[in-house]
């Protein structure tokens, strides 16, 4: 009888496990989208049309179908276009030559300076899942920090993006405070029947990780390159987790002030 029960208890975790997997998935379309046709455009070039150009319209259409068929919901439509902007004005001046961080080793019709159209979907795509990701797990808060700290520590952490090739980074010093001040804040997700508490510090960690790991990807199939990957292809440094990690915290407060007091996010 003790190992039907857990039969019983380990079939209900699978199955739980499966449908969270199923929910992340359909959160992640369009970055998985992006992902998937950034790799295929390394191996399979439309004649007459810089790479580059093709994944910028490709992810205007991928965009447009994801709206028509109501996949993108209009809180999610807001954020990608947010972060849209906040990307392109960061990467114009990453990819500046007085900077240098990084560079696109392509030619590209739609672009601004120096910085391919195309490359703010990629961020876009990163707010359009967690955006997707709150709606659909149906997340409930408790301690949300205040509106004005939030923009306030938001603010800065994007203005460090910008200053810290200028002066000290203070990437550190920003997560120490960000610690502070999402210490007390919990979220909460039902996937089935049972709830789960997780902390965002702790899961924006992990989902910086995924990122770190595509941009592996990203830059082996030299859709950009790092200064240190010009001559050959070497794996991201970890330095540029701890820079996505900052920016996932960036996007979280973006959301919760997209979603805040919305009745499709409740907060306690």
């Amino acid at each position: 009888m003790r190992w039907y029960n857990y039969s019983i208890k380990l079939i209900n975790v699978l199955i739980e496990f499966g449908i969270f997997l199923k929910k992340q998935a359909s959160s992640a379309i369009f970055g998985g989208l992006m992902l998937f046709f950034l790799l295929l455009s390394r191996v399979v070039a439309v004649p007459g049309f810089h790479r580059y150009d093709v994944l910028f319209v490709v992810a205007v259409l991928v965009q447009l179908v994801l709206i028509v068929t109501r996949l993108e919901h209009p809180k999610e439509i807001l954020a990608i276009i947010i972060f849209h902007i906040c990307a392109m004005l960061m990467e114009i001046w990453k990819t500046s030559p007085a900077v240098g961080s990084w560079s696109y080793p392509e030619p590209a019709f739609f672009a601004i300076a120096t910085v391919p159209l195309f490359t703010g979907f990629m961020y876009s795509s990163v707010g359009s899942y967690i955006a997707r990701s709150w709606r659909i797990n149906n997340f409930r808060f408790v301690n949300l920090p205040k509106r004005l700290i939030l923009i306030l520590l938001g603010l800065t952490i994007y203005v460090n993006f910008f200053t810290n090739v200028l002066v000290q980074d203070a990437r550190y010093l920003l997560f120490a405070l960000a610690v502070v001040i999402f210490w007390k804040t919990k979220f909460y997700a039902t996937i089935t029947s049972r709830t789960f508490c997780i902390h965002p510090l702790v899961s924006n960690a992990l989902f910086a990780g995924v990122i770190w790991l595509a941009e592996q990807a990203g830059t082996f199939s030299r859709a950009w390159i790092y200064a240190d990957q010009s001559d050959v292809w070497t794996p991201v440094s970890f330095h540029y987790f701890t820079s996505w990690y900052m920016l996932l915290i960036f996007s979280f407060i973006i959301i919760s002030l997209i979603y805040k007091n919305d009745e499709e996010i409740k907060s306690n």
